[in-house]
Formats: C-alpha cells, sequence, structure tokens
C-alpha cells in the first residue's frame, strides 16, 4: 500500500517493519528502490526544470526534444512542458523556413 502511494514516509516505515520482522525478499528489495526513487525524486524533477529552461534558451531543438522527455519522466509541471513543447514548435517551424529559403 505503502509502495502504490508514493508516500516516502509511509514507505519508510513498511521497510523498517518488514526488516525488524525479518522479511527479506524481491518485494522488500523493490520496496527500497522505490523508496530511493521517492527520495531523489524532488532534485531530480528541479534538475529537469533547469534543464528544461536551459535547453529553450539554447535555441537547439535536440536538446530541448531530450529535455521534454526528461522533464516529463521527472514530474514536472505540465504548464512547463506544454511552454518548452510550444517552443519546440517554433524553433523547428524556423529552422523550416530556413531550409525552404
Amino acid at each position: 500500500e505503502a509502495f502504490e502511494a508514493d508516500d516516502a514516509q509511509a514507505l519508510s516505515a513498511a521497510i523498517a517493519s518488514a526488516e525488524d520482522v525479518g522479511i527479506h525478499s524481491s518485494s522488500l528489495r523493490n520496496a527500497k528502490r522505490r523508496f530511493r526513487e521517492l527520495k531523489d525524486l524532488p532534485h531530480r524533477k528541479t534538475s529537469a526544470e533547469e534543464q528544461l529552461e536551459r535547453a529553450a534558451k539554447e535555441g537547439d531543438a535536440t536538446v530541448l526534444a531530450a529535455a521534454v522527455v526528461n522533464a516529463e519522466t521527472a514530474g514536472v509541471a505540465s504548464n512547463l512542458i506544454r511552454h518548452a513543447r510550444q517552443r519546440l514548435a517554433e524553433m523547428r517551424q524556423a529552422a523550416q523556413h530556413r531550409k525552404d529559403a
């Protein structure tokens, strides 16, 4: 239950309880891995937001496209991703116009 709720504190308590009673299974290993992911999530999200902003300013469509994918997996706010996608579309359109000219 704590594993599915994305609650790091509850998951940590559940892991400790399982270890206290001697449970050592693949479920416990998975719970520990998920706990590490949840602990790291705020850092990943912040890093992805910063990467997204830098990529949008740089003007490299390939870098921005990768940053959008990273931001999506890190849980960055949808409005930031939507703005980056709009910027990406503008960059691609400008590149197409330059190519056609």
